[in-house]
C-alpha cells in the first residue's frame, strides 16, 4: 500500500501526463499563430481549388492540434493533416511534422517560409527519409515550389 505522499506523487505524475498532449498541442498552435499562418492560402484566391491552384487552410483550436486542410479537388490528395511539433526557426520560417488525420502511410517534416506576405514550402522530408523538397525546389524536377498568397476570410476554396 502506498503512503499518502507516494499517492500524491503518483496522482501528480498522472495528471501531468494526461495534460501533456494538450499542452503540446497548445504550444504547436501558438507557434502557428505567431508565425501568421492561420487562414486560407492559395496560389490564386480568386480561382477555385484545382491541382494547379491548391488551397491550404490552417486552423488552431484550444487543446487540439493545429491543422492544415489541403483542397485540390484530387480525392487522393485532399484531406486534413495535423501539425505536430510546430516550432519557429526564425522570423520567417516554421517547421512542423505533417500527419494525415485518420492515418496515412507517411508523415512529412516540413519547413515553410513567409516572405513578403507570400508563403512557400522550403523543405519536405518523408518519414522514410525521401527528400521531396529541398531549398524550395522539388527534388524530382528541380522546379520551384508553389507560392501562396493569403486569401480574404471569405475565400476558402469551397
Amino acid at each position: 500500500m502506498l503512503r499518502s505522499g507516494a499517492r500524491l506523487t503518483v496522482a501528480l505524475v498522472c495528471a501531468l501526463m494526461a495534460g501533456a498532449p494538450s499542452a503540446r498541442a497548445d504550444a504547436d498552435g501558438e507557434a502557428v499563430i505567431r508565425f501568421g499562418l492561420v487562414g486560407a492560402w492559395a496560389v490564386d484566391c480568386s480561382a477555385p481549388p484545382a491541382p494547379q491552384n491548391p488551397y491550404q487552410i490552417y486552423a488552431t483550436s484550444n487543446g487540439d492540434r493545429p491543422t492544415r486542410e489541403l483542397r485540390m479537388q484530387v480525392e487522393s490528395l485532399d484531406g486534413i493533416f495535423e501539425m505536430l511539433r510546430a516550432r519557429l526557426l526564425g522570423p520567417n520560417r516554421l517547421a512542423y511534422t505533417d500527419s494525415r488525420r485518420g492515418g496515412g502511410q507517411y508523415t512529412f517534416d516540413i519547413i515553410v517560409e513567409i516572405e513578403g506576405g507570400r508563403m512557400r514550402s522550403i523543405q519536405s522530408v518523408r518519414s522514410d527519409g525521401a527528400t521531396l523538397i529541398r531549398d524550395g525546389k522539388f527534388s524530382d524536377s528541380g522546379r520551384g515550389t508553389l507560392v501562396f498568397q493569403k486569401c480574404e476570410a471569405t475565400s476558402t476554396g469551397r
